[in-house]
């Protein structure tokens, strides 16, 4: 059962799945909280394994997608190339 987003249960994105971020990422989607999921290397999202989430082929697609956009990366030069809080914005440019 996939879950959805309701009040209760916001969609919620994670960046950043290495040693630290994919067992919080793991931990939001077995709470049942609707994950989205995206990263620089594609391999890094096998990690999820058959917890239930969306890929997303760039960040900003991610961005759109969510209420909550999750955050674990090594320094500010992996975050400032991502989008910016209001990560919505169709003229952000990176993919």
């Amino acid at each position: 059962m996939k879950p959805t987003r309701t009040p209760a249960r916001p969609v919620v994105g994670f960046i950043g799945l290495g040693d630290q971020g994919l067992p919080m990422a793991t931990a939001i989607a077995e709470a049942g909280f609707p994950l989205h999921a995206w990263a620089r290397r594609p391999a890094s999202l096998d990690g999820l394994g058959k917890v239930p989430h969306q890929r997303h082929d760039t960040a900003g697609e991610l961005a759109a997608a969510c209420d909550i956009v999750c955050l674990c990366v090594r320094t500010d030069a992996d975050v400032l190339p991502l989008p910016p809080r209001s990560g919505r914005s169709s003229n952000w440019p990176p993919s």
